[in-house]
């Protein structure tokens, strides 16, 4: 029997949030005329989300936690079971820089040359919230004044899937979905898109670990869809040939006059802050259960009551 009921009640009960009836308010979007031009186009897209979700709850809280709407999905819905699924411990809800929390993930792990390539890790990331343009920036993770972050106010476990778990979830979704919850399949086929991007999972090195991982319906997907997938041309600056087309993972493929020299490259690009708008897998909620309106957050259930509710 699905628990989800009994989450709704839970988090209303805590005068924070409000069930939100998302086919209704979809509806009266759609009758007043006035309010079906391209300028509300997001406010529609949004509604469509929300109305995916088996359940939707509104934040009445004073404070801000950043996002104003909490979609819920039970397992059966979503393809996922809680109790048997490998999961990960994140600082925080919604990140405001991605990290890869999963480190034997990360596609330079395993490098004895120093080349450094791909995501940022959780031990790179600060709290710093003074510097917001310097090159801290880039990293801070998020701010301990919201209640949705690990810190005083919430001392409670924010856990996520682990990554092949979450594959196996964002496959189905994507293989399954498209007639019922289109926008939830939709999404899915964007964050293996993200994860394959980040992770490098074209190159054989993570490719094939991962693939012992994942599920079989997921492996059958997996296997054709990276053995097609072509990454974008990364370029380096030549003095002698201008910019030149590179592998970011090969040094050799760097021209011997590159600019920053190969040996600064290998020992400070792991320090660089990673790009804005980029974003790396198993970090946070943005990669995994968020939505993809920066107003709503996923939540999967069931939960644990006692272990995983926000404390309040």
């Amino acid at each position: 029997m699905s628990q989800l009921p009994t989450i709704v009640t839970s988090l209303v009960e805590t005068g924070l949030w409000t069930t939100f009836n998302s086919p209704k308010a979809l509806e009266v979007f759609e009758s007043k005329a006035t309010w079906q031009g391209p300028t509300n186009t997001a406010e529609r897209e949004h509604l469509e989300h929300l109305c995916e979700a088996d359940a939707v709850l509104r934040w009445e809280g004073i404070q801000s936690i950043g996002f104003s709407y909490m979609r819920l999905w039970a397992e059966e819905t979503y393809h996922i079971n809680i109790d048997a699924s490998p999961l990960v411990e994140v600082p925080e809800l919604y990140p405001w820089n991605p990290f890869l929390v999963e480190k034997e993930f990360h596609p330079a792990l395993h490098r004895n040359d120093g080349w450094f390539y791909g995501p940022h890790t959780l031990d790179d990331a600060t709290t710093d919230t003074d510097d917001y343009n310097g090159a801290g920036a880039g990293r801070r993770i998020f701010s301990t004044i919201f209640r949705r972050a690990k810190g005083a106010q919430n001392t409670t476990p924010i856990n996520i899937l682990s990554i092949p778990a979450y594959l196996d979830v964002l496959v189905y979704q994507r293989n399954h979905c498209t007639t019922s919850k289109p926008r939830l399949a939709s999404s899915a086929d964007w964050q293996i898109e993200r994860i394959t991007k980040n992770l490098f999972l074209e190159l054989p090195h993570q490719r094939d670990p991962l693939l012992f991982q994942v599920e079989a319906e997921t492996e059958n997907f997996l296997v054709p869809y990276l053995a097609k997938y072509e990454r974008k041309p990364q370029f380096a600056n030549s003095k002698s040939q201008g910019l030149v087309s590179v592998d970011v993972w090969n040094p050799n493929s760097y021209p011997e006059d590159s600019f920053p020299r190969l040996e600064w490259r290998a020992k400070n690009l792991r320090d660089q802050p990673q790009a804005p708008g980029s974003s790396s897998t198993g970090a946070a909620p943005e990669q995994t259960l968020a939505s993809a309106s920066r107003s709503t957050y996923d939540h999967v259930g069931p939960i644990r009551l006692e272990t995983r509710l926000p404390n309040h």
